[in-house]
């Protein structure tokens, strides 16, 4: 991998480096060079190639940094993270964290990953993660109240995340019960909450976050344009520290007052973006696909659905509009 990481930090500047430049720079052959550009494709890397003038990574890569975090962080939030981890590569950031805690991680514990090989989604799907160009984040918070202090986090997580977005007055947002933040109705971010219970190292909350900034057009394709990223919404690639560092501060501030006050507090805020309400839709749980009108949620986190004149709560499930079942997004 060393000289690959050597190639992508030659491009990253988003500018035409000849082949026979990277290669006096690297001591490598050109045929080396087309090889490793080639591997580029594998992790999710747009390369332009153009005869005459070389290879090129359009719009170039912002690299993590712990110095712009901390210079877009208050001082009260960046105290607050106790270890940071930034990884060039990794398998996913809340499987790192998972080990950590192992290594008396704790609240709070910030992974942040150029690359995921094995990010994932809810019930165990694949999170399309192309290297450098999105956020991949995690973070470490502790219950000491256990785990029955945790209803509705993962809702409380996606407000956080609308917050953010909020500085840069985007309209068009909204949350889609349980994990995901739309935009005009297409995914932008994701949300996974994985739960650690141990009589040793008590109850932790591993808060996974994928954020789309910048999606090649392959990637797009493959979703079938139900996907969105911030490059479309702002007309520009964002600063992703920036973009990390008003994330972390929402949750460094609510996490403290969810801990204390639960999800009741928060529900009213949450109900203001959702995207369900009073829509007809399919919902498709382990046991079950459930029919009906979205009625929202309640203080709980609990998707409330009327179905057949009567209101049912459901704790967990993945929710498609309409009366005909969209495959769920992956």
């Amino acid at each position: 991998m060393k000289r690959i990481d050597e190639v992508i930090q030659l491009l990253a500047d988003g500018q035409f480096h000849s082949g026979e430049d990277i290669g006096k720079t690297l001591g490598i052959s050109r045929s080396a060079i087309w090889k490793i550009t080639k591997q580029l494709d594998d992790v999710g890397i747009e390369i332009h190639r153009v005869q005459g003038r070389g290879y090129c990574i359009p719009g170039g890569i912002q690299f993590y940094s712990e110095d712009k975090l901390k210079q877009f962080l208050s001082q009260d939030a960046f105290e607050r993270l106790k270890n940071i981890a930034i990884l060039n590569r990794v398998n996913s950031t809340n499987a790192f964290l998972q080990e950590k805690i192992k290594e008396d991680w704790t609240s709070a514990s910030l992974c942040l990953a150029e690359y995921q090989s094995e990010g994932k989604g809810r019930r165990d799907r694949s999170w399309l993660s192309p290297y450098g160009k999105n956020i991949y984040m995690s973070l470490v918070w502790e219950f000491v109240a256990g785990p029955g202090a945790l209803n509705g986090l993962t809702l409380l997580v996606g407000l956080a995340i609308i917050k953010a977005l909020s500085k840069f007055n985007i309209t068009g947002l909204s949350l889609k019960w349980p994990n995901d933040v739309m935009w005009n109705g297409n995914k932008l971010a994701g949300v996974l909450t994985e739960i650690n219970v141990d009589d040793i190292n008590g109850c932790q909350a591993i808060i996974g976050i994928g954020l789309n900034l910048h999606l090649p057009s392959k990637i797009r394709n493959q979703l079938h344009n139900q996907i969105t990223d911030m490059q479309t919404i702002l007309g520009a690639y964002p600063d992703k520290n920036y973009i990390t560092a008003l994330i972390l501060e929402e949750l460094l501030t609510l996490l403290p007052e969810f801990e204390s006050k639960g999800f009741e507090h928060f529900v009213d805020q949450w109900r203001g973006y959702d995207h369900l309400l009073n829509k007809q839709i399919i919902l498709h749980t382990i046991q079950d696909k459930v029919e009906g009108v979205a009625q929202g949620v309640d203080h709980t986190g609990a998707l409330e659905i009327k179905v057949d004149g009567n209101i049912k709560k459901f704790y967990s499930g993945e929710a498609s509009i309409g009366s005909v079942a969209k495959p769920p997004f992956e």
